[in-house]
């Protein structure tokens, strides 16, 4: 019995259908990688030229979305996103952001920061401290997918040379 259970068990050649699943781990960390680089390079560009305002909360754009629950009753969740005017050369722009939170948000009367296009002020978009914050966390998500893919794949050779070794004694 010892030896049955110190014995790597290596009859059957290592799946293809793990090879897959590896490479859809692999995959899916280049593509946050790559999409949010992406994604970056263009916000930042598109911020550079941008001037930064001060705007004030003024309302709010509420959605309700639905969740299931283990007992079949669904319950609604509230979001909100600050809807919020500026003010550039006696035009008052109203602007809504783009992000909307179930908690956190500013309350009415609040100054937010807006970064505005000064060719048209209509182009603009929040700053908040979570812009940059969501791009580390899908870089991170990204790596840590792609560590995975490798421990996965090293894992994979490592017991297709021992199949490779068994078959050939």
């Amino acid at each position: 019995m010892d030896d049955f259970i110190n014995t790597p068990q290596l009859n059957n050649k290592p799946s293809i259908g793990y090879l897959a699943f590896i490479t859809a781990f692999l995959c899916l960390g280049l593509g946050l990688l790559i999409g949010i680089s992406i994604y970056s390079v263009t916000i930042s560009a598109k911020l550079k030229n941008f001037i930064i305002t001060t705007g004030t909360v003024i309302d709010y754009k509420v959605t309700t979305s639905w969740t299931n629950s283990d007992h079949g009753a669904g319950a609604s969740k509230e979001s909100y996103a600050e809807i919020a005017e500026f003010e550039i050369d006696g035009t008052i722009y109203t602007v809504t952001n783009s992000i909307s939170s179930t908690s956190g948000v500013k309350n009415i009367g609040d100054t937010v920061q807006i970064a505005y296009n000064p060719e048209n002020p209509n182009d603009c978009v929040f700053i908040t401290p979570n812009n940059k914050l969501g791009i580390i966390v899908a870089f991170t998500i990204g790596i840590l997918f792609i560590i995975a893919a490798g421990c996965m794949l090293f894992g994979y050779c490592v017991r297709y040379k021992e199949w490779k070794k068994q078959k050939s004694l």
